[in-house]
């Protein structure tokens, strides 16, 4: 059913959804009683992925994976943390827009998947889209659009258009040993990301198209993205791939066969 994949996005554009789009990264975050009290694990990125691969075989499975979702959320976090407070606000959102449906038990969601890659019957593609809203991302051709940030942050994302609206980012120090309440910060010593402050810079309108989605950690944990502190994955990643290019690279200079002693 078309509307339930709507649906779902609709959640993701949410201004309140930031700390669902993605797996909790527990290790990163020093949350080692987290795998015990969550145990099945969900975020609204995993449920889009699986409606777009045709996953799901009927819509109550998505519902139900929403709705584990917030769940996890509200038995993690006390009832007076943020992110409880947002997932009880989606949780009410989206029970009452899912009501609003009326879906009929047991419809299937199997063809709903109009994102995904694939090819009609004269061969052309429909490009996959990622969700992008509350993203860490890099731009190609930056300068040609009037910008210089190394890193942008997706304010604002409309998935029909696949248009984004930028921030620009910038590093201020570093993460500091500790969090404030003592308690060690996992980031400590790596570069700190930071939104520039409105006005400072331009801010960018560009389709989604030009944007490559950075590994990131939200460090702050708060509703308000000017508050908020990125740690920046992207030197890993990009170090992770040239050490697989080399590796790969020595393996098939092994391979290669030698040419006979004449």
């Amino acid at each position: 059913h078309p509307h339930v994949l709507s649906l779902v996005r609709k959640l993701i554009d949410n201004r309140y959804a930031w700390p669902f789009l993605e797996k909790v990264d527990w290790r990163a975050l020093g949350l080692t009683d987290y795998p015990w009290v969550v145990t099945r694990p969900m975020d609204l990125g995993t449920v889009e992925r699986k409606l777009v691969d045709g996953l799901y075989r009927e819509a109550e499975e998505v519902a139900g994976d929403v709705r584990l979702t917030f769940q996890n959320a509200k038995a993690f976090n006390k009832p007076d943390d943020q992110v409880h407070a947002n997932a009880a606000t989606l949780l009410t959102m989206f029970d009452k827009q899912w009501a609003s449906l009326n879906l009929p038990t047991s419809t299937s969601v199997a063809a709903s998947s109009g994102a995904s890659q694939s090819k009609g019957a004269k061969g052309s593609s429909v490009i996959k889209k990622k969700p992008m809203f509350n993203k860490v991302v890099t731009v190609s051709d930056v300068g040609q659009l009037g910008g210089n940030a190394r890193f942008y942050f997706v304010l604002h994302y409309i998935p029909d258009m696949h248009w984004t609206h930028l921030a620009p980012m910038r590093q201020e120090g570093v993460f500091p040993p500790a969090f404030k309440n003592g308690n060690a910060n996992p980031h400590a010593g790596r570069p700190r990301w930071k939104l520039v402050p409105e006005g400072a810079a331009a801010e960018l309108d560009v389709s989604a198209e030009r944007c490559t989605i950075v590994r990131s950690v939200t460090v702050n944990k708060t509703q308000d993205a000017d508050k908020e502190a990125w740690d920046v994955l992207w030197e890993e990643d990009e170090a992770a791939a040239e050490r697989a290019a080399a590796a790969a690279a020595a393996s098939a200079a092994k391979k290669k066969p030698k040419k006979p002693d004449v």
